[in-house]
């Protein structure tokens, strides 16, 4: 997924939007805290790379934000919150499997 993200910001924005970095990251977290975990992680990291990246903007140091720090951070939260986590990841699934065996 993150692979795709930074293939993605390469052809919109016409230069690297994301280091290979972050895909070596998201694949040991994958493999540390499992894929449920990982996958609540990278829809977390963004939202903490916004609470850094706004003020950042704002008083104009810089455009280049790291995204690694942001992804260890909500790896560690979601690795905190795990039951929690996984119970709503768990919920999404069984509702998308549900409607996907009624339709097919």
């Amino acid at each position: 997924m993150i692979h795709i993200c930074g293939v993605t910001g390469k052809l919109v924005f016409r230069k690297d939007a994301m280091g290979f970095g972050n895909v070596k990251l998201m694949g040991v977290i994958g493999g540390f805290i499992g894929w449920k975990l990982a996958v609540a992680t990278f829809f977390l990291a963004p939202f903490f790379g916004l609470l850094f990246g706004i003020p950042r903007i704002i008083i104009k140091r810089g455009k280049m934000i790291p995204y690694g720090p942001f992804l260890s951070l909500a790896a560690f939260i979601c690795l905190l919150s795990q039951d929690v986590t996984v119970g709503i990841i768990d919920n999404y699934l069984d509702v998308y499997i549900t409607l996907f065996l009624y339709l097919f």
